[in-house]
């Protein structure tokens, strides 16, 4: 039971940060978050499938004769559990950050309340649930309360993670080579008449021009690539 109690704290300590920094770093055409929220999803239905008919997979596995099956359905149990607390930490990181990507910075106390407070609703409604009879009311959901406890979960959470992934427009990372960033920076200054090229000509425009130019040389040489976010 003691490594039961375990996942949670052990997770949160792993899997917040190093989803934050990878997430930051992700060049997918998805977004930055949505591949990390589509993974982390993808990973608590399995492991919610896995919580609930750990025995009926066991059976298959090794068969319902077998001698030790209670203790691989308690171990396949704990490593479900395991997997469901690193996969929905994986989740509220790409939710969390994806609330500070998408708002300004005068909207992200108001939304992370509204997380919160959603959390919360969430939180009333799974504990409500735990003292409905699920079986005798949905039957379709499995024929104990673990299983229906279990379907409701997944599809609660592939349908609100789902409809922010549709809903939220968020800003993805495009890798640029420097020789792309440096035209790409010429054109766009030369567009807001930071560098006036008919005007270099001039002696009083001249070193404006020049200093403007080397601007976009040195950004050149920082490096082979840069990051850029759009």
């Amino acid at each position: 039971m003691s490594l039961v109690w375990l996942a949670g704290p052990l997770s949160g300590l792993v899997m917040q940060p190093v989803v934050g920094v990878l997430s930051d770093k992700c060049t997918s055409r998805l977004g930055r978050r949505r591949p990390f929220l589509m993974v982390g999803v993808s990973a608590v239905v399995v492991s919610f499938i896995c919580l609930g008919w750990c025995k009926e997979i066991m059976s298959i596995v090794f068969g319902a004769d077998y001698a030790n099956l209670e203790g691989a359905t308690i171990l396949m149990a704990v490593g479900s559990i395991y997997i469901l607390d690193f996969a929905i930490n994986c989740v509220q990181a790409s939710c969390r950050t994806l609330i500070v990507d998408s708002l300004p910075s005068s909207q992200q106390e108001a939304a992370a309340s509204w997380a919160s407070r959603l959390m919360g609703l969430g939180g009333i409604f799974g504990y409500f649930m735990g003292n409905v009879n699920l079986p005798e009311l949905i039957p379709l959901f499995g024929d104990t309360q673990i299983k229906g406890l279990c379907v409701i979960a997944c599809i609660f959470l592939v349908l609100t993670v789902g409809l922010t992934c549709l809903a939220v427009t968020e800003r993805y990372l495009v890798q640029l080579s420097s020789l792309f960033l440096a035209v790409q920076l010429t054109a766009y200054m030369v567009s807001n008449k930071k560098i006036l090229v008919a005007n270099t000509i001039d002696p009083q425009n001249r070193r404006k021009g020049y200093l403007s130019i080397q601007a976009v040389l040195m950004a050149r040489m920082l490096g082979q690539e840069f990051r850029t976010q759009l």
